[in-house]
């Protein structure tokens, strides 16, 4: 099991990410929560969530945005 908690941010007011963005720096917080499962010695399950929470930088609105990440990792 597993928790991150990141700070995103600018330092040029006019750097360019892949949204619309306004000229402030603070861009968002996001908290992750993950859990790998070793279902067998080759097989494991991996589940991650994301709830990113945009700043004053974003254009797009202020709601939060949900992520899934859901992975099988087979080794032979």
């Amino acid at each position: 099991l597993g928790a991150d908690f990141l700070l995103y941010s600018k330092f040029e007011s006019s750097a360019p990410i892949d949204e619309p963005t306004n000229a402030d720096f603070w861009l968002g917080s996001e908290l992750d929560l993950s859990a790998t499962w070793q279902i067998t010695s080759d097989v494991s399950l991996m589940l991650r969530y994301g709830l990113f929470f945009p700043g004053s930088a974003i254009v797009s609105g202020s709601n939060p945005r949900n992520f899934l990440a859901v992975g099988v990792t087979y080794a032979f």
